[in-house]
């Protein structure tokens, strides 16, 4: 399927701006334009939706690990027989490590899997208000709790696909990593590992473009849906390099306990809305690039951009076939060469039959 294809499918509509257009001069100087200009409202945002929404997400990420730790390790020495004042007798540190594993399968894991689905329901509020900000709109607080009451729906089923997906991820890279840290890890638990790092990133690269959706359109959830992958088609590379940002950064938790609680305070601070906004300005430039171009004023899809599309498939479909029929025709002559009978070999033939011609003459001239 060509690219024109995919945006003749994408479903297209008015989207639910308020105000006039603002001047961008590129999404990416207007993100931190807007992110720094308006720094209040970021910090306001992001701590009532924390406030609310998030604090059971980050306790679970940042501080229960931490705190699981220290129970488990706590008044244990791995370290024996070395000088005076150790012990004779050390801890096993792979049962100790087997302890907190364990602890991570029935405290940390679903605690985690719980705060996902809760925090969904409050990106509705952060998204309406992060939308807002980005088109110029007069954003203030109960407009945080009118995202929730009109948005919550969208979220929510997100949030409960989304909580879904990632039990599997964290209990199959849980597996993994205990492997990894107490007996060895092995082939399988390396591909599981791959696996559910590759189903992050398709995660991400989805919701970037699925959650502006809901607060810039009325669409339904599968026409969103359904958007956000043609989106990711039709733009691979930046959904990607926007994907890997976005979880790179909260993945630096796992560099150790002070880098966790350093990133857990940065989120709680501003990092929840500067995540919705950055996601809301590469969602508007797709939305501006793809959907508006094919909009009239009415909502409808506009038949000179079909045409126009079609047009441009049908160039590079006839230009393809182009290119395909061309070695066919430069290799013509090389068959035709191939099957002529060169002069050299009609000369040779023609005065070998003349030689046999004689010597047949000559043998009968000899018998009479």
């Amino acid at each position: 399927m060509s690219r024109a294809d995919i945006i003749l499918k994408l479903k297209v509509g008015k989207d639910k701006r308020t105000v006039a257009p603002v001047e961008t001069g590129g999404h990416i100087s207007y993100f931190f334009r807007t992110f720094t200009g308006k720094m209040k409202d970021m910090l306001k945002f992001s701590l009532l939706y924390a406030a609310i929404f998030a604090l059971p997400l980050l306790f679970s990420a940042f501080g229960l690990p931490i705190l699981l730790k220290k129970l488990v390790f706590t008044g244990k020495s791995f370290i024996a027989n070395i000088g005076i004042g150790f012990p004779g007798v050390a801890d096993n540190l792979n049962d100790s490590l087997a302890q907190l594993y364990y602890d991570y399968r029935i405290i940390l894991f679903p605690a985690l899997i719980g705060s996902i689905f809760i925090a969904f329901a409050g990106l509705s509020g952060l998204f309406h208000c992060a939308r807002g900000l980005m088109w110029g709109e007069t954003v203030k607080t109960k407009s945080f709790f009118r995202g929730i009451k009109r948005l919550w729906k969208p979220f929510l089923i997100t949030g409960l696909v989304v909580s879904a997906i990632s039990a599997g991820v964290i209990y199959g890279m849980g597996w993994h990593l205990e492997l990894l840290a107490t007996t060895g890890a092995n082939a399988g638990s390396w591909i599981v590992f791959i696996l559910c790092l590759l189903v992050i990133l398709l995660e991400v690269c989805v919701l970037i473009v699925l959650l502006p959706t809901f607060a810039c359109y009325d669409f339904t959830f599968g026409e969103a849906l359904g958007n956000a992958f043609k989106f990711l088609a039709i733009m691979p590379i930046p959904n990607l390099i926007i994907a890997i940002i976005s979880a790179g950064i909260v993945a630096l938790v796992a560099i150790s306990d002070v880098m966790a609680i350093i990133i857990g305070g940065l989120l709680l601070m501003m990092g929840f809305m500067f995540f919705a906004t950055m996601w809301t300005t590469y969602g508007q430039y797709l939305f501006d690039s793809f959907i508006v171009p094919q909009v009239d004023a009415d909502g409808n899809r506009r038949p000179d951009i079909v045409k126009k599309l079609q047009a441009k498939k049908e160039a590079k479909n006839a230009a393809e076939g182009k290119g395909k029929t061309a070695p066919v025709q430069n290799a013509e002559p090389k068959n035709r060469a191939a099957t002529r009978t060169p002069k050299n070999q009609n000369t040779y033939n023609s005065s070998y039959k003349r030689k046999n011609d004689n010597s047949k003459n000559n043998g009968n001239n000899k018998k009479k």
